[in-house]
């Protein structure tokens, strides 16, 4: 993954982020429900 992030254009980086920022927000709020669920 990281031999990929190097080839990709710096124009591409903010919406890389913003990719994993979504995924983490999902992670979280995954992890938030399955507390509230118990």
């Amino acid at each position: 993954m990281a031999s990929k992030a190097q080839l990709r254009p710096p124009a591409n980086r903010k919406q890389q982020m913003l990719g994993e920022d979504r995924r983490a927000q999902q992670a979280i709020d995954t992890y938030q429900n399955v507390l509230t669920a118990r």
